[in-house]
């Protein structure tokens, strides 16, 4: 009766808008797990694969890597306490994504502010922002994402 009820791997696929490549990788990831092959060597997956796979391609669109996701299943899999433990894995993964956000507006108002600094000169080496540049570090680890021009570096005063 299983096989009744059983999805190849082809119609996984149409069901849930991923590739059998997809499918495959998941599976050499260790996030599905076939109920077996038929005689032929096809696999077979239990109906619940659908919604499985679902949570897999939602967990991807929200940025996760496929070893965090392993992590995620692994609580959803296995352990009695997942509510909480799933709230962690979460606010850890969104506190990472804060700290991308921060350093992205970061880049974004030093890009605005060479922007502002560039009047368009056809001489390169004239250019105040290529200047800048030269005595500009950004630097994302060990001052918390200040610039060295945030620190006080200027041409004739590098920090």
């Amino acid at each position: 009766m299983a096989e009744e009820k059983a999805l190849s791997i082809g119609a996984l696929a149409a069901q849930t808008g991923v590739s059998r490549d997809a499918i495959r990788l998941y599976e050499a990831e260790g996030l599905l797990r076939p109920l077996g092959r038929t005689p032929a060597g096809y696999r077979q997956f239990a109906p619940e694969a659908v919604d499985r796979v679902r949570l897999i391609r939602t967990l991807q669109a929200l940025g996760f890597t496929l070893k965090e996701i392993g992590r995620f299943m692994a609580i959803v899999d296995r352990d009695a306490a997942r509510c909480d433990r799933i709230g962690d894995f979460i606010r850890a993964k969104r506190e990472e994504v804060a700290r991308k956000i921060a350093a992205l507006r970061q880049l974004e108002a030093l890009l605005a502010d060479l922007d502002r600094r560039c009047p368009h000169l056809d001489d390169l080496f004239a250019c105040p922002v290529v200047d800048h540049l030269r005595w500009t570090a950004v630097a994302l680890a060990g001052e918390g994402g200040r610039s060295a021009d945030a620190a006080g570096a200027r041409p004739g005063n590098p920090v």
